[in-house]
């Protein structure tokens, strides 16, 4: 099973709803309906079923973007970004991997 793994600080913005996406840096093999681990710095959270992925360049990405990955804007979004990954232009492709909380813990559904 794939999974998306996350810094513990995402975790209680993933269970309240408010980061529902991820932005990876490159092309990712995640498909909708896709069913994933969730882990936060590498330990078992839960899981989650993918909803959409998208290949795009940083130009392409909008303050509604940052906003469905649990950031306040842009600007705080690609910080976040640069800090994982280092500085970056705006041709650079990243991955946006959109993803609904099925459960904490347990068992992944059949």
């Amino acid at each position: 099973m794939k999974y998306l793994n996350f810094e513990r600080d995402f975790i209680e913005m993933i269970v309240d709803g408010r980061k529902r996406s991820t932005i990876r840096l490159g092309r990712k093999e995640f498909f909708p309906g896709e069913v994933v681990e969730i882990t936060a710095d590498g330990e078992h959270i839960g899981y989650a079923e993918i909803e959409s992925v998208e290949v795009r360049r940083w130009s392409e990405f909008t303050e509604e973007d940052a906003v469905l990955d649990g950031f306040e804007s842009l600007e705080a979004l690609r910080d976040a970004l640069e800090r994982f990954y280092g500085p970056f232009g705006d041709d650079e492709e990243f991955t946006r991997i959109t993803f609904r909380l099925l459960f904490l813990d347990g068992e992944p559904p059949s």
